[in-house]
Formats: structure tokens, sequence, C-alpha cells
């Protein structure tokens, strides 16, 4: 359908500006949302909305009527209630469904349904008991595209030392794990030796992880210590894990492709967190990419501090032909025998030798008993390190950088660019573990002492862009050099771990956005090319302090788990996402972030307006793949004659991309500003779900001689339905029937409506 018109003084005037528009749809089917509460839930209910929710859920020992004859289909959310407890008697918990790309089966929550005063993640608990059925919390077998999210996964104890876990996986892919809290896992007193079990443990025969991802998680089995006997692993066979805590463990990685972004300390130390089996490996990262069938593997941007007791930091073995790269990567601490990096050229069955490449790691050597930074396992003459590159590494003691254990364990060796100081000399120029051993200074030695490596990664451990030449050496890039803005910088409502901003475990704090001074293009800005990543739940309005360019977009990405969440937010810089007068800045969901208010509406505790997304002269802009909910909550059929809620608010923008959103409870969901006198053009609104709205698409102008431009609407999926009828005033001039009054697509200028389109 095409129609060209102007907004123009009241009247329609001659074809000038061609709109595509695609106003309404057939909705496909739409997948499913179930809720789940143990404490007050039924099986025999329909679970479909939180007031009639099941107990258990499908897979769950117990799960009867209505759950039990319900089958997950892909895109179905099953939703735990907050706070709430499902003990041994619901477990062991089986998914054996399976979702499809860009529809997964989503096991999660809704932060806005929680017991007690605030929300709390849902529990799977095993009591340490026997469980009802099965010998894990959770199993996983031969599924695909499967997300379990925001749960605390405590109380296991386990009858077996192998492949038991508080989540147990076996062959399965494009599985997420995310905000996860795992802890508190025993091994019973009759089993004698160690192994892996306990915490996520996957078993992979000829089969391979590679798609899986642990993201957000915090794992420790502090409890086992105190208990005195220390058991399992943290992590068994991963594809990806990145932003995850791991403490306070026995053992924590075994097998995994790409370890990034994460934090590990106490591994096997002190003492308390050995393995009661003393002739168990432990293991800070054991990275073999052959097992996993992968060919490279990266240990990268991660912390490690406080890894003894026989334990390798990281231990990269290369066999198969595989590369491994370590990088970015930050070593101090109580630091085992075995040395910070451990290269191992072992060949189960002579696969052939690989490659190791050691680049801008910071390492600190507390002790003069430690005098080696990476460390070649001698495997004799047959199995060796076919290259290893050992470039641009900071190591703060005394010693070598490698110690090569035989000269035949290394083919090719290349080591140039590093720096070795003594203690006290690094002190002296303000490398000191306060600041954990970034240069303060860019008289400091590390400052442009190093290699470019650009070609295999660009950014420093913070995510501060290396620039071409001379790089910075050590884990971090000066931030007061010129080495421009940041690549990624996470972002929490209060400050996490270290608070660098590298991952959401060491999150900056929400001021860190707000605060004008930390946009620009100077080191470490948020500027042109950063993404922004935002964790957890935020509660107050993030507001833009400068723009992105051209080809170069500020994106501001929501992980798994995030939300702007308030019970009402404001309009203006109070709104939930501000931004006034600047330009090229994408809002991505990540199909996961959501924007609400939790508290207003007619029935609810606030009624005001409130604003999700308010971009103003935002030209270049893009919204897309977010849910925005609840902005306003109206009656249906009531009194209330608010206009309050707007999902997205543009004003005066150019190029402008809404897209792939799904948007709820709004008096306007998507309204299209046109500033007096002026044009804007190429606004593109396109795949958005909206429901329960009174104005879905709205373009208007408090003013005469407002023109748009090559507009196109198209594809969107709208449904109305008869929460916005009512007695609200409609626009001047023209009255309007109860149907009318939820409209479709409209246009307006100050004097008058212009023009409507109501669903045909």
């Amino acid at each position: 359908m095409k129609w060209n018109w102007r907004c123009r003084g009241g009247q329609l005037s001659a074809p000038t500006v061609l709109i595509v528009l695609s106003l309404f749809s057939v909705p496909a089917a739409q997948a499913a949302t179930y809720y789940i509460d143990y404490a007050s839930g039924n099986d025999s209910n329909n679970g479909t909305s939180k007031s009639t929710p099941w107990q258990r859920a499908p897979g769950m020992p117990g799960c009867a009527s209505s759950c039990n004859s319900t089958t997950p289909q892909p895109g179905d959310r099953f939703l735990f209630k907050g706070g709430v407890t499902w003990d041994h008697t619901a477990l062991q918990w089986n998914i054996t469904w399976s979702g499809t790309s860009g529809n997964p089966i989503y096991f999660g929550v809704d932060q806005t349904w929680y017991a007690g005063a605030s929300w709390t993640r849902p529990i799977i608990s095993g009591d340490h008991a026997n469980l009802a059925s099965g010998s894990s919390l959770i199993s996983i077998s031969n599924q695909n595209y499967v997300t379990i999210d925001n749960f605390e996964f405590k109380g296991l104890t386990a009858f077996a030392n192998f492949g038991v876990g508080s989540i147990a996986e076996y062959c399965d892919t494009y599985l997420t794990l995310s905000n996860l809290y795992i802890h508190d896992w025993a091994l019973d007193s009759s089993v004698t030796s160690d192994d892996a079990h306990g915490g996520i443990i996957g078993n992979y025969p000829g089969c391979s992880p590679q798609t899986n991802t642990i993201n957000s998680a915090v794992i420790s089995n502090v409890e086992a210590a105190s208990a005195g006997r220390q058991n399992g692993v943290a992590i068994r066979a991963a594809g990806t894990i990145k932003n995850t805590t791991i403490h306070d463990v026995s053992s924590a990685v075994l097998f995994a492709l790409d370890y990034n972004g994460n934090t590990m300390y106490n591994v096997s130390y002190p003492s308390q967190n050995l393995s009661f089996d003393p002739t168990y490996h432990c293991n800070g990262v054991y990275l073999d990419p052959a097992t996993l069938s992968g060919t490279t593997g990266y240990i990268r941007n991660s912390t490690f501090h406080d890894v003894s007791g026989g334990a390798n930091m990281a231990y990269p073995n290369v066999r198969g032909g595989a590369s491994v790269y370590v990088n970015n990567n930050l070593f101090y601490g109580q630091i085992s025998v075995q040395d910070p990096i451990e290269i191992d050229p072992y060949q189960y069955s002579h696969e052939g030798p690989g490659n190791c490449y050691v680049y801008n790691n910071t390492v600190y050597l507390a002790s003069s008993a430690q005098t080696v930074a990476a460390r070649v396992v001698d495997r004799g003459t047959s199995q060796k390190v076919n290259v290893l590159e050992a470039r641009n590494n900071h190591v703060i003691g005394t010693g070598v950088l490698v110690d090569d254990a035989s000269s035949s364990d290394v083919t090719t060796l290349n080591q140039s660019n590093n720096l070795i100081q003594t203690a006290s000399v690094a002190s002296g120029q303000g490398y000191t573990q306060a600041n954990l051993w970034q240069p303060t200074s860019a008289t400091d030695s590390t400052i442009g002492a190093g290699f470019d490596e650009s070609a295999i990664f660009t950014t420093d451990k913070l995510g501060v862009t290396r620039p071409p030449g001379a790089w910075d050496i050590g884990a971090y890039q000066f931030a007061g050099g010129a080495s421009g803005p940041a690549a990624n910088v996470y972002i929490a409502q209060s400050v996490a771990g270290t608070a660098d901003g590298s991952s959401c475990a060491n999150a900056k704090a929400v001021s860190f956005f707000n605060t004008a001074a930390n946009w620009g293009t100077g080191a470490g800005q948020i500027g042109p090319g950063t993404t922004a990543h935002l964790c957890g739940t935020i509660s107050t309005s993030l507001v833009a302090q400068g723009s992105g360019s051209a080809g170069n977009p500020i994106t501001i990405l929501f992980e798994v788990g995030a939300k702007l969440s308030k019970s009402a937010w404001g309009t203006g810089s109070s709104s939930a996402f501000y931004s006034s007068g600047k330009t090229d800045l994408v809002i991505d969901g990540n199909n996961v972030g959501i924007v609400e208010s939790t508290n207003n509406g007619t029935a609810l505790g606030m009624q005001q307006d409130a604003y999700g997304l308010d971009l103003e002269s935002c030209d270049n802009c893009e919204a897309k793949n977010l849910t925005i909910q609840n902005m306003y909550v109206r009656t249906a059929s009531g009194s209330d004659s608010n206009q309050y809620g707007t999902d997205i608010y543009l004003d005066g923008g150019n190029n402008i991309k809404v897209h792939n959103n799904t948007l709820n409870n709004a008096f306007n969901s998507i309204n299209v500003g046109i500033l007096a006198g002026a044009t804007t053009t190429g606004s593109q609104i396109y795949s958005n779900t909206i429901t329960n709205v009174s104005n879905s698409i709205n373009f208007g102008s408090d003013g005469n001689d407002a023109i748009s431009t090559n507009a196109k609407v198209y594809g969107n999926d709208i449904t109305h339905t008869s929460a916005w009828t009512g007695s609200w005033t409609p626009p001047p001039r023209r009255r309007a029937s109860p149907q009318q009054r939820r409209r479709t697509l409209f246009c307006r200028s100050q004097r008058s409506l212009i023009y409507w389109f109501t669903n045909l």
C-alpha cells in the first residue's frame, strides 16, 4: 500500500512524500508463556498467568495434569517465581525438548514476579538428599536451543564422582546458561576418589559443545571447603565461558574453547580448597581444543589470582594442530609451582603438534620462588610445541618470561617486546596492586614498547582500543594515551568486582555512563565504535552524553538478564533511556532486553506519564530487538482519562529505524514527532509486535509545515484490545468512535487531525 501525503496546517497537500505501509498482517502462531510457583501453584491450573501458575515445570517428577500434558515448543517461555524454592522432591528435572534458531525454549524468570520484599533468584535445591529420581539437579541430553537463566542451584550431593552435576548436560548444542548462581555441592562420603562432578558438567563423547555458552554465572563451593571435603569441578566441557566468576573450588574449568572476560580466584587455595583426594589433578583453566573437536582456543581478557595446590592458572594443550591464544590476562597472588601459564604439548594419540601465542599479559610474581611466567611441559622429543610466540608481556618479579624446559620442547620459539621488571622498579613507576598493575603515566616503561598484534585482536583487557603502531606492553593500554574510545564497557546499577568495566562481573556503575566526562574520543571513553553492555536490573535512567559517528555507532547492548526496570519511569531525562541531540546510537535489546514500568497504571500504585526510549533529534539512531512493556497499564472501559505512556518517542531525527521490538501497554507505542517547519527523512518502522495501546504508530507535529519524507512503515503485527476504550478525550476538531480511539497509524498537526488509519 502506498500513500503520498504531507502533514501541513490541517490539510492534505499535493503528493510529495512516499510512505510504504504494511499496516496490519495476520499474526503467526504465538509462542506460549507459562508460570511456575512451587509454593502456591497447582499443576491442574492452566499455567498461563501469574494468578494460575503450575507448581512444577514439565520434566519435573510429580508434574501432573495440565503441566504433564504440555509439550514445550520452540519459543515457549517457562517463568519461575523469584524467591521460591523447588526442593529435592521435584528433582531431577529433565529437559527433553528443543527450540529452534531464533526461538529457543526459555526457562527463566520475570523479575517483577517474586515472593518476599524484592526479587531474588528462584532456587533449585537438592537439599543434600536423595532426589525423587535421577542424580543431578537438572539434566539436558541431546537437545538444541535451550536457555536456562537466572536460577540458583544448590544442595547437590553426588553419589558418583563423574558426570553428576548441579547441571548435567550431554551432547547438547546452542545451550545458553546465563546469570546462574551455582554452589554448595558435595560428594557422598561413600565415594573415596575425586573426579568431574558438582557444577556445570558436560559430557561430549563424539559430539561437541562448541555452540554452548555460559555467561555471567557465579560458581563457588565455599561450603564444601568449610565442611573439610572440597571436591569436584566448577565447569566441565563448554564452548564459551564469559563474564563469569569462579571461586573457592578445588578445580575450576576442565575443557573449553573460549574463556573470555572471567574472574577466577581461590582455586586449590587456601589449603581447605584442596581436593580431599590428593591424587586428583586440579586445574584453573585446562583448555584443550582437540577434545572438543576444535582447532582454536582462547584464554583472554581474564583475571586469575590465588590459584595454587598444583592447579595451573592457564593450562593450554596444543595437540592436534590446535592454535591457542593467551592474551590480555592478569595473573597474581598465590601461584602454583606449575606457574601461571603452563603450555602442554602432550598428545593423547599422536595427533601432532600445535601452536601457542602468549600476548599482552600482565604477570605479578610475588615470591622469589616464582621465577617463570610461562612454562613448557617437557614431554620428550616426540611431543612438542610447534610454534610458541611470546610478545608484549609484562612480568613483574625476578626470573624469565618463558622457561623452555628442554630445547626439544618447542620447534620455533619467538620472544620479543616483553618487559621484565623487579617489583621495586615497577612500583616506582606506579605499577601496583592497588591499580592492578596498570600504567599510570605516559612515560611508564610499558607505553609504546609493544608489537602491533592487530591482525589477531585490537583491544586491551578493559576493552580499550589498541591503536595501530607500537602497542603498550601488558594487559592494559594506557588510558591517558591516544588509543581511542573503549571497544566494550559493561554497565550495571552499581559497581561490581574490580569495577573496570571488563565484564558484567566487573561492571562500572550507571553513574559512569551518565557522566559526560566519560564520553568522547579519548582512551577508555564511550565514543564511536563503543558497545556499552547492560548487566542485570538497572533502575536509574540512562542518559546518552555523546554521539557515535557514521559507520561507528555507539551501541547499547542488553546482556542476558539485563533490564531497565522501575516502578514508573518519567519523561525526558527521566525516561528509561534518553538522548537529546545525539546521533548514531543503536539500542539493541539482543532479543533478551526489557524496558518496563512495574507499578504504573489505572489500578496500580502510580499514575504518571512514562517513556521507555526518548530519542530527540537522534539522526541515524536505531532501536531494535527490545521488549518495552507496561509503561502505563490502563484498565479497560474504566474512567481513566490519562493519556500516559509511550514506548518509543522519536522527535526530529532523520534515518531512524525501529524494528523487531515487542511493545505493549501504553497510550502511544511508537510516536514519531516532526518539528514545526522542518523536514525529517528516512524513518523506518517495521517488524514490530504491538498490543494493548491506544495509538500504535503516530506521525505528528505540534506546529505547521512539518514534513516527513521517504518514511517506510511495514510488516508490523498490531493487535488492539479493549484496554484503551473509555472516556479519554479524542484529538481536537474531530470526534472519534470508541473503535477509532485505538488507532493503528495517524498523522496530526497543531491545528487539526489530518488523517488516521484504523485496522482494515
